[in-house]
């Protein structure tokens, strides 16, 4: 069985990449440094994956050549449009998306190595980090509180709500694998809800309203049409019965309305920054033949917008084109067909689903927690079948 396999090389242990890799996950949510810099986990993650190329070296297979393809597209366009007299400061869009591309291939030869432990009790601690400093900081419930949007240990809300549906998908990504159980992966799945609330995004919530109450159903294909179809019919009853417990205690202590985060859900329609337009989807609109196949490159799309494109795909379109986003959707085409080999098509949305809802309106690629999602992801399906997990 492929679990046991991984779970045998995990015993041979990961060394000094494995210390790294750990401590590098563990310190995700801990910002000390103005966003958009490096921050204490991304120097732990690139001695990690240093330290694993030089031991292992480089292997190339389809994903890590599209991967590859895209970064030097970038450094093409971005560095062309610095020649061109442009401002060079952007150029340090290829200088990032190299870095997660090392990250990347590191993550394939160490899951393959020495498993996932690493990652699993550095997502856990990194959880734990989270919730005490939201906790500690304070956050509010309801109107008049007082804490405003929850935070923790990041410099904003956003990025909370970014972890929160990394959380929520590392949680089924680990069960679905056979590293937790299913009452582990609840507790994933309620702490990601919890963070997604108090950070009060509207993008984290509803990412993560519309994959939990599909995740948090037990999987085992072997129970449907036996017996142990009733206890699962059961446990959703109860469920739903404490869900409905939970609705009614919160709205008999006031009126929902009350409720920062229904607020913020209810006054999505009248916000101008939820529109597309406002989102920067429209960039290309302001282009030529030229830009539109080739891309307008970081620092017009900012000049044209006044800020980045919020939206992982919009993003990569807006300043690298329809061929820089061919290569890039390719890429992104062979971790969903690869999940959904390994894992069905419940695994593919639960997995990769949250990431990219909330990449709609957010540009998921600037964390790091969505490429260290990627990559382990990645990593584990290609261990996996259809029969072996739905055994």
């Amino acid at each position: 069985m492929v679990v046991v396999i991984l779970r045998e090389s995990e015993s041979r242990g990961g060394g000094l990449q494995g210390v790294f890799l750990f401590l590098g996950v563990t310190l995700l949510p801990v910002y000390l440094f103005a966003s958009g810099g490096m921050q204490p986990s991304h120097f732990f993650l690139a001695a990690f994956f240093l330290l694993t190329l030089f031991s292992f070296g480089f292997r190339a297979d389809s994903d890590f050549a599209f991967f590859a393809i895209f970064v030097i597209y970038v450094f093409l366009v971005e560095g062309g449009y610095s020649i061109a007299g442009y401002d060079a400061l952007y150029m340090i869009n290829g200088l990032f998306y190299l870095y997660n591309l090392l990250f990347y291939l590191a993550i394939q030869r160490y899951v393959r190595d020495y498993g996932v432990s690493a990652v699993l009790f550095g997502v856990v601690l990194a959880s734990f980090i989270a919730l005490f400093t939201v906790l500690t900081k304070g956050f509010s419930i309801q109107v008049g509180d007082g804490y405003g949007r929850g935070v923790g240990s990041f410099n904003n809300p956003n990025q909370l709500g970014y972890f929160s549906v990394c959380v929520l998908s590392f949680g089924y990504l680990f069960y679905r694998a056979g590293f937790l159980k299913y009452w582990q992966a609840v507790i994933f799945f309620m702490v990601a809800m919890f963070f997604s609330i108090v950070s009060l995004s509207k993008a984290a919530m509803i990412s993560n309203f519309a994959v939990v109450i599909i995740a948090i159903k037990p999987f085992d294909k072997s129970s449907y049409g036996s017996g142990k179809t009733l206890s699962v019919i059961f446990l959703w009853l109860i469920l739903v019965a404490v869900l409905v417990a939970v609705i009614a205690v919160l709205f008999n202590a006031g009126d929902g309305r009350d409720f920062v985060f229904v607020n913020r859900i209810q006054g999505m329609a009248e916000e101008s920054d939820s529109s597309l337009s406002a989102r920067g989807y429209f960039a290309f609109a302001d282009s030529g033949f030229f830009e539109i196949f080739f891309g307008h490159g970081a620092h017009q799309v900012y000049q044209i917008v006044g800020h980045e494109v919020h939206s992982t795909l919009g993003s990569v379109f807006n300043s690298y084109g329809f061929l820089g986003f061919l290569v890039f959707l390719s890429f992104l085409c062979l971790w969903f067909l690869r999940v959904y080999r390994a894992f069905g098509w419940l695994g593919l949305f639960c997995i990769t689903g949250p990431s990219m809802l909330y990449g709609i309106t957010h540009n998921g690629t600037r964390f790091v927690m969505f490429w260290l999602l990627l990559a382990v992801s990645m990593a584990i399906s290609k261990y996996f079948s259809v029969e072996r997990v739905a055994r």
